[in-house]
């Protein structure tokens, strides 16, 4: 046999012992590992790299069409870290996270990119048949005796090799078909973000529209306010109820950043009868007008509301008859400020004419007040007569 035939023979012998390596993690690995992947709609990588031993793989489940499925992908994080996982049919999975990557061969074990360049290792999780550690060496090592490496460039596409030993051999982030690239994703946007203001008490309805964002979520409840990516752009939800002054603030993310939008609903107030002072009071006359029993009204601010209450009784639109032309209330102090709601003011009716029966008087304040009480006002006695002596 001539030394030609037998080198022939030599790399004949090489490349089915590979072929055997590599297929043989292929099918129970895949399966395995389908677990430990995450959504590929959150990563910036995509693509294909190709290696003349393994074939394709694939940076993004997105290029595949197969996310509904299986959801992986490789992404590059604000800090230039790479995590994630790629997918060759030969060898399975191909791992960028930090935790898969601890106790590289040699260097820097974390997968990065550096000034332009990527560093540190990835890893095939099948590895450990026949003697393959399954690392795929980013760049050139140290000590290394031959000089490669993987770049960005300005138009977002990797070009260089990184190396898989003799199992994956070089990995050409460039080829003629296929190509690996970091996509530029716009940074997510909150263009509207509302919530209901309503009185003490209620639960107020939230709603906001957001942009370029794959999760939402909202300081008033727990989980992703979206169900998917597709519905992510707009929304609604309910608050819980509000009892005092609440913010709420909303976070969207997306593969181009996170951001927050808070709103404190409007402030209100209610007015209350203090404890001890009825919401009837009662009066009698005989022959001409009289006061009624004195009450006390208060105010109980909420939602961070601060500002002055100007009482008022609406003695002309009392239901079901008005009281009589000449007829006013009288305040022990008309307007209380923030340090006198508790304390509140004394209220008495005076009625011009006699009356009879009960009658409702509504009392309100100025500003910002939702709702109001209603006064009872009680008219004893008789109706005086004249007779004749």
């Amino acid at each position: 046999m001539d030394i030609d035939r037998l080198k022939k023979l030599t790399l004949a012998i090489i490349f089915l012992v590979v072929l055997f390596v590599v297929f043989s993690f292929n099918q129970d690995e895949k399966n395995f590992h389908q677990i430990k992947v995450s959504a590929g709609d959150t990563h910036n990588l995509s693509g294909y790299a190709w290696s003349d031993n393994i074939g394709w793989i694939n940076f993004n489940c997105l290029d595949e069409d197969t996310c509904g499925a299986v959801n992986y992908g490789v992404n590059i994080g604000s800090n230039n870290e790479l995590s994630g996982y790629a997918w060759s049919d030969n060898i399975g999975w191909i791992s960028f996270n930090t935790s898969d990557l601890v106790s590289c061969p040699k260097g820097t074990c974390k997968a990065k990119l550096v000034g332009g360049s990527l560093t540190g290792w990835a890893k095939a999780l099948s590895a450990g048949v026949n003697g393959w550690d399954g690392w795929i060496s980013l760049g050139t090592q140290p000590s290394g005796l031959i000089t490669y490496g993987v770049t960005l460039g300005a138009n977002s596409e990797f070009t260089g090799y990184a190396w898989g030993s003799d199992v994956v051999g070089w990995v050409d982030f460039n080829p003629v078909y296929g190509g690996v690239r970091k996509d530029v994703y716009n940074p997510p946007a909150i263009t509207q973000f509302n919530v209901e203001s309503v009185i003490n008490g209620d639960t107020p309805n939230i709603s906001w529209t957001s942009e370029f964002a794959y999760q939402c979520t909202g300081s008033w409840t727990a989980g992703n306010l979206c169900s998917t990516v597709e519905t992510c752009a707009s929304g609604t939800s309910v608050g819980g109820a509000v009892t005092s002054q609440t913010t709420y603030t909303i976070t969207c993310e997306g593969t181009g950043g996170t951001i927050s939008v808070s709103e404190t609903p409007s402030s209100y107030y209610n007015l209350m009868f203090i404890s001890g002072h009825p919401n009837n009071v009662d009066i009698n006359f005989v022959v001409s007008g009289a006061t009624t029993t004195k009450t006390k009204i208060g105010v109980i601010p909420w939602n961070g509301f601060g500002g002055n209450v100007t009482l008022s009784a609406q003695l002309s639109s009392a239901t079901p008859t008005a009281l009589p032309t000449g007829s006013s209330a009288g305040y022990s102090d008309q307007t209380l400020s923030s340090s006198e709601y508790a304390g509140g003011s004394e209220l008495s009716i005076f009625i011009a004419e006699p009356i009879y029966g009960a009658h409702t008087v509504p009392i309100t304040g100025s500003g910002a007040i939702l709702s109001g009480l209603e006064l009872t006002i009680n008219a004893q006695g008789v109706n005086p007569a004249w007779q004749e002596i």
